[in-house]
């Protein structure tokens, strides 16, 4: 479907009031409500690299180019996505920017809307528009796109994303060894300050940790670390929920590093260096003050997905809502019910 169709669908749907889900791959429709209900507007026919400057590390694609094909043209050059967005099988860089979810490197290196340079999108009304620039210096526009990181589709269509891309490391090797889950966060304070230090993790009684460079720095690295090797697919595992997929409930908490509270005592596994806690099948899990957890996969219809919003910001929320789609039309309910 062209552009022009799909504005000419979002207008026919707006003027019913009648509302559409947005899909790319639909690999994570787990995430968020359930909208399967409704009306599809797929980004499957957006599937072009627009352009690609390695010399500049900037890339132009369109919004439902899938993440397998980007990252292949990617490693083509040495270059790479590195806040490491999940695939869970088909997915997008539209759903990719659009969930928010980033891997295991997102602390040491940012989330994707800290690669977005701009983005091209439809809004609730068929207008189409165009934000941000090539480079991270321009900043006409740069939060507007910022915005759509994250926002499921709510505020508008993403058509085509800008985003600066990263060279690949000369070498990246991961390791593990023991270690207890009252330990952990101490031992990934000291570790996490290491410049070679880009992913941390506690899984079953583990420490893992990779660590990326030049040849010479990540071997002396681990050879100093005297760990067991481990398979780069593990981070791929973690970040894709497959390490646990047999967990029937996910919560997703994002806290402060070092917090030693109910957090860590509940976590199965902790990731970011303590910074996300995820919390497997604890129907006793208590809310926390000073954390956001969004419940990530369940079955269970009644639970909310994501933490209530204050006043202030649930305000925000909706005149951000009410500018980009009046109508309500794109994915209402996909995180909150009154968005």
């Amino acid at each position: 479907m062209s552009i022009v169709e799909l504005t000419e669908q979002i207008r026919e749907h707006a003027a019913n009031g009648k509302p559409l889900r947005i899909v790319g791959g639909d690999s994570k429709s787990f995430y968020g409500h359930d909208l399967s209900e409704l009306d599809s507007l797929s980004s499957a026919a957006l599937d072009q690299i627009i352009s690609y400057e390695p010399s500049e590390l900037v890339l132009r694609v369109e919004s439902g180019c899938s993440l397998a094909t980007i990252n292949r043209v990617l490693q083509e050059e040495n270059q790479m996505l590195a806040f490491e967005p999940p695939d869970f099988g088909g997915s997008t860089i539209g759903g990719a920017i659009a969930s928010g979810i980033a891997g295991s490197r997102r602390p040491f290196v940012g989330a994707g809307r800290d690669f977005l340079l701009g983005v091209g999108m439809i809004d609730g009304e068929g207008e189409t528009f165009a934000f941000g620039g090539q480079v991270m210096k321009n900043v006409a526009g740069y939060d507007i796109s910022r915005l759509m990181a994250g926002a499921l589709g709510c505020l508008g269509f993403m058509t085509e994303v800008s985003l600066k891309v990263l060279p690949m490391p000369e070498l990246e090797v991961s390791v593990s060894w023991p270690l207890t889950r009252d330990k952990f966060l101490d031992e990934a304070k000291q570790l996490g300050s290491e410049p070679e230090v880009t992913a941390l993790a506690w899984w079953q009684n583990r420490l893992y940790v990779r660590y990326s460079g030049s040849e010479f720095t990540v071997q002396k690295k681990i050879t100093k670390a005297n760990g067991d090797p481990v398979a780069p697919t593990f981070w791929r595992e973690l970040d894709t929920m497959a390490l646990f997929s047999e967990a029937h409930t996910i919560r997703r908490v994002s806290c402060k590093p070092m917090d030693k509270s109910a957090a860590s005592a509940a976590a199965s596994l902790i990731d970011w260096g303590g910074a996300q806690r995820w919390v497997l099948d604890n129907t006793d899990f208590p809310p926390l003050q000073e954390a956001y957890t969004t419940v990530v996969k369940t079955s269970d219809t009644s639970l909310s997905r994501f933490a209530p919003l204050a006043p202030p910001i649930a305000a925000l929320h909706q005149k951000l809502k009410a500018s980009f789609d009046p109508k309500g039309i794109f994915n209402p309910g996909k995180m909150y019910k009154d968005l």
